[in-house]
């Protein structure tokens, strides 16, 4: 995806394919592309990707450090590590 101020260029590239499928250039206006996207979907050209929040983000950091600070797996899955 390619943003300018006046416009963004969609390209969709299935996993077998060796060029993009569809080129499409849109008007940067948030209704149109909530459109189109609606429609790649409705088609089945897109898949749907969730994007963690800030805080979702910020959970999985905190977590990824206590584990990493933790002896070994087994003592984080047995309840054994205190914080």
């Amino acid at each position: 995806m390619d943003v300018h101020k006046g416009s963004i260029t969609l390209a969709v590239l299935p996993a077998a394919a060796k060029n993009p499928t569809r080129l499409e250039r849109l008007p940067n206006d948030l209704p149109k592309l909530k459109w189109f996207l609606d429609r790649f979907a409705r088609d089945g050209e897109l898949t749907p990707v969730r994007i963690p929040t800030e805080a979702e983000e910020r959970i999985r950091d905190v977590s990824l450090r206590i584990l990493a600070m933790s002896k070994s797996v087994e003592e984080w899955s047995e309840g054994r590590v205190t914080l």
